[in-house]
């Protein structure tokens, strides 16, 4: 199938324009200090390459931005977005606090008396020592005195290990802070759901696109994840409640613990003695995500604005500049409480307006159709779809709290769409009539009806080449006029996949695997087994950890109806089998790094039923995110 783009349709180019001459409107008053800071750019243009053929950040490829003719396949907003957030290198915050910025996220460097405290470490390795190596160059070299991770997300710990060994991390003596029941929260997202939640990813920041006026042009929080080797730890040391101050290096940092927001679990801070603050990722230049795309546990958006309301109210009268973990600072009280403002009433309209709507009987993809912001934070930069949209944050908090049902008993148990998309050809004509109006509609620049039909001839006759290419055409100008990029890069690679199918890749591993505790491999392992096909078995073992920071940890692991279950900290009366092993041993069995038998002969032992221990196992599934989306 052919892989060429196609030219943006006269509706798409009248949609561009409209949007262009509504921007005329916006107040991006705030967007003019994208530079403000500036020491000095990445080196090589932001070129970095993590010791192999393919670069892990690529920002030269971006250089399109700059043609004007990109707005025509590149909605105007996403595109001015973009430009912004390809600004790119060391920057100077305030005294003591600097920032690289343009890798993805942001990684801030606080000097202390003695050292520096880094918070927010990227997405990769490679970003994160090109950022510690562009710091020493210009700061000089300065030991690393602790570590501070916001939250949970693989684009805020990825480099921990460019400044942290894993010695030191593990024994405690460079401190990492990070909120309470992070491991949970990092593993849910990371381990529990990581397969497809990575699949979905793929979509939404557009992995596998092209960087072009056609593929991908950003991803609406930032210009470019870097990527390439990971090395993330889990934290040593924890905020518990808001209020909690903790000296590091000479300087006082409070914390708010902030819950059910961007992140499960997040920290904002003030940084006392600089008259910093940080809201990490809950208040950037943009809208966020209420509910992720790439699927994540929903934010609550009525917490979320309460929460900033907070930090108003705890530092307002305290801070003079406000830095986040993705776009640039906002310097002066004044200007950063207007700033915490437009947050705190956008999540909230969000909230209130959803169960407005929904409780006028509105379902949720009515809701998603008619919500619209008043005029007063329309225009507002801030509060602008370039990441979160009101469309699909609305949606999610309809689902939030009242679920996926609308309540509409049609909609309580229908047909998955590949039985149910043969029935509707049928009742409409056959392929060849639906086709006709999905052309129809394609022609007219109905686009979101043309994806409607067109899609039921590809889940009904998965090999129709004429009504893939539509689709992937159609996709193709909805993607052209999506003002967020995450919308752009779903639409942009559901019509790549349509035209040339899946791109299987190699899967890197998240980096956590060698750090979990029992209780969560053990959770892992009842997620990864067959357990229809286990649901007979009935086994109990008791598990001894015998590696030499283990303490000799004792557990207990219950295989029956399909599920394992533990008990931490103690043995079960009776046991089929009793296994000693290292912790990090038991982690590569369980993940499928190592057989058991290999285990045995490292140091592992067992006594007892072996062969049930082994039948367990032989229940595992192997996962790996390449199952189609576009086609059934």
């Amino acid at each position: 199938m052919s892989s060429t783009p196609k030219a943006p349709s006269s509706y798409t180019l009248a949609a561009n324009k409209a949007m262009a001459e509504a921007m005329k409107k916006f107040d991006c008053a705030a967007n003019q200090d994208v530079a403000r800071g500036l020491i000095t750019p990445l080196p090589n243009g932001g070129l970095i390459e993590d010791g192999g053929p393919v670069s892990v950040l690529d920002l030269p490829a971006f250089n399109f931005l700059d043609d004007e003719g990109s707005s025509a396949t590149v909605n105007p907003s996403l595109l001015e977005q973009s430009r912004l957030m390809r600004v790119n290198g060391l920057f100077k915050v305030t005294e003591r606090l600097y920032q690289v910025r343009g890798i993805g996220s942001s990684i801030t460097i606080i000097e202390g008396d003695t050292g520096i405290i880094i918070v927010d470490t990227g997405m990769s390795m490679g970003a994160a020592l090109m950022a510690k190596k562009l710091y020493f160059e210009h700061r000089g070299e300065r030991e690393v005195k602790a570590m501070i991770i916001t939250h949970t997300h693989g684009d805020h710990n990825g480099g921990m290990g460019a400044f942290v060994s894993p010695e030191d991390a593990q024994s405690g003596k460079i401190k990492i802070y990070g909120p309470e029941n992070y491991a949970v929260e990092a593993v849910s997202e990371a381990i529990f759901a990581g397969t497809p939640m990575r699949r979905r990813a793929g979509y939404m920041f557009g992995q596998f696109l092209p960087i072009s006026a056609t593929g991908n042009a950003g991803i609406g929080i930032g210009i470019y994840n870097a990527r390439g080797k990971r090395q993330p730890f889990l934290p040593t040391a924890f905020i518990t409640h808001t209020g909690q101050v903790e000296r590091i290096d000479g300087l006082d940092f409070e914390f708010q613990l902030a819950k059910d927001v961007e992140a499960p679990v997040e920290l904002n801070f003030l940084v006392r003695q600089l008259k910093a603050i940080t809201t990490s990722e809950n208040c950037e230049h943009l809208m966020h995500n209420t509910y992720t795309l790439r699927g994540a546990k929903i934010r609550n958006p009525l917490v979320w604005s309460k929460m900033l309301q907070e930090v108003m109210d705890m530092w307002g009268d305290k801070a003079e500049v406000l830095f986040n973990s993705h776009s640039w600072p906002v310097w002066g009280r004044e200007n950063l409480l207007k700033h915490l403002a437009i947050g705190r009433d956008g999540y909230r309209y969000i909230n209130d307006q959803t169960l407005h709507l929904a409780s006028l009987g509105y379902t949720p993809d009515e809701i998603g159709d008619i919500i619209r912001f008043p005029a007063s934070l329309d225009s507002r930069w801030p509060m602008r779809g370039h990441y979160g949209t009101l469309s699909h944050n609305a949606k999610g908090t309809f689902n939030y709290y009242l679920g996926y049902f609308d309540g509409n008993p049609s909609t309580l148990n229908p047909l998955p769409p590949a039985q149910s998309a043969p029935r509707y050809l049928e009742c409409m004509g056959g392929a060849d009539a639906v086709y006709a109006k999905g052309k129809e509609a394609f022609d007219q620049g109905e686009y979101r009806w043309a994806a409607e039909l067109l899609n039921k001839i590809v889940f009904a006759r998965p090999d129709d080449k004429q009504a893939k290419d539509l689709l992937a055409d159609t996709y193709e100008q909805m993607g052209y006029q999506a003002e967020a990029g995450p919308w752009r890069n779903i639409y942009l690679t559901g019509a790549m996949e349509l035209r040339n199918g899946v791109n299987k890749r190699p899967i890197p591993p998240e980096g956590f695997e060698s750090g979990l505790d029992i209780g969560l491999l053990a959770d892992y392992l009842s997620i990864r087994l067959d357990s229809y096909k286990a649901g007979e078995l009935a086994y109990t073992f008791n598990i001894t950890l015998t590696g030499k920071n283990d303490g000799d940890q004792k557990a207990a692991l219950y295989l029956s109806n399909g599920v394992v279950s533990h008990s931490i900290g103690r043995h079960a009366a009776k046991a089929d089998a009793a296994l000693q092993i290292p912790l990090q041993m038991l982690g590569k069995v369980i993940f499928g790094g190592m057989e058991l038998s290999e285990a045995l002969q490292n140091g592992a032992s067992i006594s007892g039923n072996k062969a049930a221990f082994e039948e367990m196992l032989s229940y595992r599934v192997n996962f790996e995110p390449w199952y189609n989306i576009v086609t059934p």
